[in-house]
């Protein structure tokens, strides 16, 4: 497809071309039959994606849905994201249970962030939090490179 010249609009077949040919869509769900626990240390949640992009510089957008809970007490349970091998420090999904009783719920965080090579990437959930765990019925990694 041939690129129009500086100033002339772009038509129908090029919007749709770029499109249809410029997103990928990824998703997976924590594998696994039964709970993960996590304590004081930082804990894969079994959900990981492996994409690849064309080009460098490449724009993700990322989300996680952990179904945790803390088991009794007072704690939090904390879900990041892990982009090749480094935990993301642009957001934190959080559950603080604040009572004697377990508290469960379903949470979420969004992530953006640019991969800056091209090539082969793994994301992956993680989480951490002592008395906590999350469950496969719908802890999930979503994303959408935007490339090729």
């Amino acid at each position: 497809m041939a690129l129009p010249q500086a100033g002339a609009p772009a038509t129908a077949q090029m919007l749709a071309t770029l499109a249809n040919a410029e997103l990928q869509t990824v998703f997976v769900a924590q594998t696994g039959g039964g709970a993960i626990n996590y304590g004081a240390g930082v804990t894969d949640a079994t959900a990981n994606i492996t994409f690849t992009t064309t080009y460098p510089n490449t724009v993700v957008m990322a989300w996680g849905v952990f179904d945790a809970t803390i088991n009794t007490g007072v704690a939090t349970f904390i879900g990041y994201l892990n982009v090749d091998g480094t935990r993301l420090t642009t957001g934190e999904a959080h559950l603080v249970g604040e009572s004697a009783a377990s508290t469960r719920a379903t949470i979420m965080q969004i992530w953006v962030f640019t991969v800056t090579s091209a090539g082969s990437h793994t994301m992956k959930l993680q989480g951490t939090g002592a008395n906590t765990a999350t469950f496969p019925t719908h802890t999930k990694l979503h994303g959408l490179i935007f490339g090729p």
